[in-house]
């Protein structure tokens, strides 16, 4: 006679289905929630983007914003140093004391002042350049030799 332990083990028919009907539980559990966790990924990358493009909207207002502020203030100064000047010839004029030394002595001050200002010349209404830094009175240039002698001079100081 064999013994329960040797005996060979029959499995009934209930568990088997039973077991199978386990592993598909289980099977459609991880698929379920495979499925969740792929939603809530999909959400937050969603909500993620916009949420960047909000910022990125945000950011480029801002920094328009603050390049508008900027140079209308720095137009404000070149128009206000543009009526000084301006102003400050008439009145020389006035007095009878506008002469190339005092042209001069005003351009420097001026340029001292914006130094980040391309103003150094100062040229009559033919396009002559009479004042200004580095400028002969004896042999004055028109306006576009002085533009180039200008860049020139920019070139050798920056190498």
């Amino acid at each position: 006679m064999t013994t329960p332990s040797q005996a060979p083990r029959r499995v009934p028919h209930e568990l088997a289905a039973q077991s199978r009907r386990v592993a598909v539980l289980l099977a459609l559990g991880v698929i379920a929630l495979n499925a969740v966790v792929i939603a809530l990924g999909a959400r937050g990358l969603f909500h993620s983007r916009a949420q960047t493009v909000t910022q990125v909207r945000e950011t480029t207002a801002n920094l328009a914003a603050l390049l508008e502020g900027e140079l209308s203030g720095t137009f404000r100064r070149i128009d206000l140093s543009l009526q000084t000047i301006a102003d400050t010839l008439e009145h020389l004029q006035a007095d009878g004391q506008l002469d190339d030394a005092a042209i001069n002595r005003m351009l420097d001050t001026h340029g001292r002042r914006h130094r980040r200002s391309t103003l150094s010349a100062s040229a009559t209404p033919g396009g002559r350049v009479l004042w200004g830094k580095g400028v002969d009175p004896a042999a004055p240039i028109s306006t576009p030799a002085a533009t180039s002698s200008s860049r020139t001079r920019r070139r050798r100081a920056s190498a």
